[in-house]
């Protein structure tokens, strides 16, 4: 997936509205800013509720607007995230590999999508911080997690920039194969003919008899 030249012609940009949940320091602000300006700092601050990046991309000669929203990972914050659901095309849920309490609460996470978010809405499990060496979460059990919420996984580094990019190339593929198998259906719906039954009715036989006259 590529970045969309500035020199692009101006048609007009189709958006997609994804966004990144989970529990505080687990990276998700370090994933934002690896994704949209390539950069990271060890000095990241938290997210006081809201914050988003925006990067154009091309796939498959489409222009499309990736508007990203990270989110705080903090309860108080919680109704806001909530809104914030409506409308989203993709969710990414993030957690810290080196961090077992940040898996334990992934099922509030799952129950706040599952009644505040769009029911197409694309989902994204990231197991962040891999390039740390003291691990606490293994590879198998983020396999194993993936299987059970039925989500797709990778694991990633927002410092080393692992995966990064190929984590939103999925999502946003994910959810074009979506939208394209919609689109297709309806279309198929809307020119498949309706075709009506003819009733023949049998006109019946003349009761009686029916003489010859010479």
């Amino acid at each position: 997936m590529s970045n969309l030249s500035e020199n692009g012609d101006k048609n007009k940009i189709k958006s997609l509205k994804l966004m990144l949940v989970g529990e505080a320091a687990v990276g998700k602000s370090s994933i934002m800013y690896r994704y949209t300006q390539n950069t990271f700092t060890y000095s990241m601050l938290g997210t006081a509720g809201i914050d988003f990046k925006k990067k154009d991309v091309v796939v498959d000669d489409t222009k499309i607007k990736i508007v990203l929203f990270d989110t705080a990972g903090h309860d108080r914050f919680r109704k806001i995230i909530k809104n914030h659901c409506r409308g989203a095309n993709g969710i990414v849920i993030v957690y810290d590999v080196s961090e077992e309490s940040s898996i334990e609460k992934l099922s509030n996470w799952m129950t706040d999508i599952q009644e505040n978010a769009d029911k197409d809405v694309e989902l994204l499990l990231l197991g962040n911080k891999v390039d740390i060496a003291e691990r606490k979460i293994s590879e198998e059990q983020s396999k194993e997690l993936s299987q059970r919420l039925n989500i797709p996984m990778l694991e990633t580094s927002a410092k080393t920039g692992f995966n990064i990019e190929e984590a939103f190339d999925l999502i946003i593929n994910n959810i074009l194969k979506k939208e394209k198998f919609e689109t297709e259906k309806t279309t198929e719906n809307r020119e498949t003919p309706v075709i009506q039954q003819k009733i023949v009715t049998k006109k019946k036989k003349e009761e009686g008899c029916q003489c010859l006259i010479f």
